[in-house]
């Protein structure tokens, strides 16, 4: 007996073990974190940088990222990061500049191997000592009565007079240049624009505590950086006090003169009425921002930076914020490029691109609009938005909110590679959408763009027609998450331009019958040519036809996974005309009854692809000419070519 028990033991555990042998490692170790990396930090060799000595061997690669939190340590198998203030791949001993900022962020160090899978991880919060510290102050500027004093001396009537003794003292290398403190900030008259000589800065680095006087000056100016001077502010804050006359600009740059913007730089303007904007650049020159904050508290205040000419602003870190009705955080007619750990926040407009010119690029970062009508970026004229990451995105789900935008592409050209852009509107009503696309605009979705809306993911009237039309579709992701389980649209042409679908994935899966992933709801034309077109929820349509326009199908799928027998892949509801040349057409669940539903008039041709149905009811085909009224409307539809037509029922038309 126990020769018995012991054989049958035997075999379980062979068993066992065998079916062992058949896991993978991932099953064993998937859970499992990462090694701890031994890591030296130590301040670099540049200002404001530190250095990683790392002692373990490289796998492939080592990857450093700065973050404002600490992250989890990461399991075997995990992707390294990518993005942000990633530095991949990272030379150990070398300095680290990008995204330093100050002390009290988070240090990551991940050992790569070469499917790109992280093997070692370290991670310590950064401290002073960790970064090398910037060159001391040379100069202290500080107001005594009416008059400017350098290092407690002197005495100077302007602030541009006391400049330029700093100047003259022959400092070796950077000027560093302190003005005012925290406890008592330097007090400085606004100008007239037109004559701003009072008020010019030198190429220095500035730190400290300004306050702006208003004095009701119209068209007035707090610090201006004139032509050839490049100013970066450094721990600085600038505020503002008074009663500003109409408009006012807390900095103003003309000619070609630039300005860095840096870590600990803090600048804020309010005002009840006044048309008041932080950085206004009128020249050639170019505003660099890697870190700090720009404020615009109020709602009639304009907006944080304005870009008004032929000057290039480039935003890599920090946060532009605007409260107004009005105006936006960040108005650009030239060039602007957004990236890194951007965050650019409106109330109703996060950028506004405005002009021929205007030429927007985002490979990153995040831009918003947190208002009801909010639009994360509007654009107008025939200039470009450029986007291959980051996050654009109109935030306010208030039940009032019927024309919430991620991007209002108004006659501009908008090109959409990556990065995901979404919006936040739940009323039924109106038009809120990811993107809306009126005029003359054209919007192309491509490569690893996701595009996710409420009511509509993509909203078009637009008018053209020529160069594959106002809507270009080749990949990515456009999807919606609907109004409470019931209305939505992916992918909607309102006008009489064309629209045209050659890849991607639009999907919808909301389970209402007013729920359709392609609609065609006007005069316009809709050529699928690739990708997939799918309907998951219980009912409606994968693809529409609800007027008097055309959709021609000639490759790639439309699919309807729906559960009940109304759920359609392409339906035409009204006069319009559909063309299937070639791709597929199908239904997936047998409790579907057709495919192809033309039902009121319109017309349908089929001269190749595949049609099918999967619907098993009595009543269920791949084609319906069935308006569901007591005597059948019989609308117009030919067969021909090399078409299939494919039904798992009794009825094949």
């Amino acid at each position: 007996m126990r020769s018995k028990n012991m054989k049958k033991a035997l075999a379980i555990l062979l068993v066992l073990t065998m079916c062992l042998q058949q896991l993978p490692l991932s099953a064993f170790a998937a859970d499992d974190t990462v090694p701890v990396l031994e890591v030296t930090v130590a301040p670099g060799t540049a200002d404001g940088s530190t250095t990683v000595t790392v002692t373990d061997a490289v796998y492939e690669k080592f990857v450093v990222n700065i973050t404002d939190f600490s992250v989890e340590i990461p399991n075997i198998g995990d992707p390294a990061p990518a993005g942000g203030n990633v530095i991949d791949p990272y030379i150990s001993g070398d300095d680290i500049t990008i995204g330093i900022f100050s002390a009290g962020r988070y240090l990551q160090v991940y050992n790569v191997d070469a499917d790109g899978k992280v093997v070692g991880f370290y991670q310590q919060q950064l401290a002073i000592g960790d970064i090398k510290e910037g060159k001391a102050v040379d100069h202290a500027i500080t107001v005594n009565g009416s008059s400017f004093q350098v290092d407690g001396g002197g005495s100077y009537t302007t602030l541009a007079g006391a400049l330029e003794q700093c100047n003259l003292a022959g400092d070796d290398g950077e000027l560093v240049v302190k003005l005012g403190d925290a406890d008592t900030p330097l007090a400085l008259n606004e100008v007239f624009r037109n004559t701003p000589a009072n008020n010019q800065l030198i190429t220095a680095t500035y730190t400290g505590n300004i306050q702006i006087q208003n004095i009701g000056t119209a068209y007035a100016a707090g610090l201006v950086i004139p032509n050839d001077v490049t100013a970066t502010f450094r721990n600085l804050t600038l505020t503002q006090s008074g009663t500003a006359g109409t408009e006012f600009y807390g900095v103003y740059l003309v000619g070609n003169g630039s300005l860095n913007i840096r870590e600990g730089t803090s600048i804020t303007v309010s005002s009840a009425s006044a048309r008041c904007v932080h950085i206004a650049h009128l020249g050639a020159g170019t505003v660099n921002m890697t870190a700090g904050s720009l404020a615009a508290i109020g709602s009639e205040v304009y907006g944080a930076i304005d870009n008004y000419e032929n000057g290039t602003v480039n935003i890599s870190g920090g946060v532009v914020s605007s409260e107004s009705v009005n105006g936006s955080a960040v108005y650009n007619r030239n060039i602007l490029n957004i990236s890194g750990t951007a965050r650019i926040t409106g109330n109703i407009y996060g950028i506004y691109n405005l002009g021929n010119n205007a030429n927007a690029n985002i490979s990153d970062g995040t831009v918003e609009a947190t208002s009801v009508s909010g639009r994360a970026i509007y654009t107008e004229g025939t200039g470009s938005i450029t986007m291959s990451g980051g996050a654009v995105r109109a935030t306010n789900n208030n039940n009032s909110n019927y024309d919430n935008y991620g991007i209002y592409n108004n006659g501009s050209t908008v090109n959409i590679s990556g990065g995901t852009v979404s919006t936040a509107g739940i009323r039924q009503f109106g038009n809120t959408a990811a993107i809306l696309n009126i005029g003359t605009a054209s919007t192309s979705i491509s490569g690893a763009a996701n595009i996710t809306g409420t009511r509509y993911g993509i909203y078009s009237s637009g008018t053209k027609t020529s160069d594959n039309g106002a809507v270009y579709i080749t990949g990515g992701t456009v999807t919606t998450t609907g109004i409470g389980d019931y209305y939505g649209t992916s992918v909607i042409n309102a006008g009489t331009g064309l629209i045209t679908i050659a890849g991607g994935t639009i999907s919808n899966a909301i389970s209402s019958a007013a729920a359709i992933t392609v609609n065609n709801s006007s005069s316009g034309t809709i050529n699928i040519s690739g990708g997939t077109v799918s309907k998951t929820g219980t009912a409606g349509a994968a693809v529409s036809n609800s007027s008097s326009g055309i959709i021609n199908i000639s490759s790639g799928t439309v699919s309807n996974a729906g559960t009940i027998a109304s759920a359609t892949a392409v339906s035409n509801t009204s006069s319009g005309t559909i063309n299937i040349s070639g791709g597929t057409v199908q239904t997936t669940n047998p409790s579907a009854y057709y495919a192809v539903s033309n039902t009121n008039g319109g017309t349908v041709n089929i001269s190749g692809g595949t049609v099918s149905c999967a619907g098993t009811g009595a009543y269920a085909a791949a084609v319906n000419l069935n308006n569901g009224l007591s005597v059948p409307t019989v609308s117009a539809v030919d067969i021909s070519g090399a078409a299939r037509i494919i039904s798992a029922s009794n009825n094949t038309v």
